[in-house]
């Protein structure tokens, strides 16, 4: 079965570490970068599209998320 698209996220946990997952399916990316955003697991995260049907495979970015809080850190008073 040939791939019309691929979404790859690439984050950065609160440690400084960067990750990337590629994923085949629109839904499962959006549910891991849910799970990620619930847990507060990230500082920076983006997830880039390709369509795969064109030969050139341009990246497109569609999710752009920086600064995020990470809530092991954060004060309650």
């Amino acid at each position: 079965m040939i791939k019309k698209e691929k979404y790859k996220m690439v984050f950065k946990t609160h440690d400084g570490e960067w990750h990337t997952h590629s994923f085949y399916n629109h839904k499962e990316c959006v549910a891991y970068k849910d799970k990620l955003l619930d847990a507060y697991a990230c500082s920076d995260i983006k997830i880039f599209h390709y369509d795969l049907s064109d030969k050139v495979g341009i990246a497109q970015c569609v999710f752009n998320a920086i600064g995020l809080i990470d809530i092991s850190k954060e004060v309650y008073a």
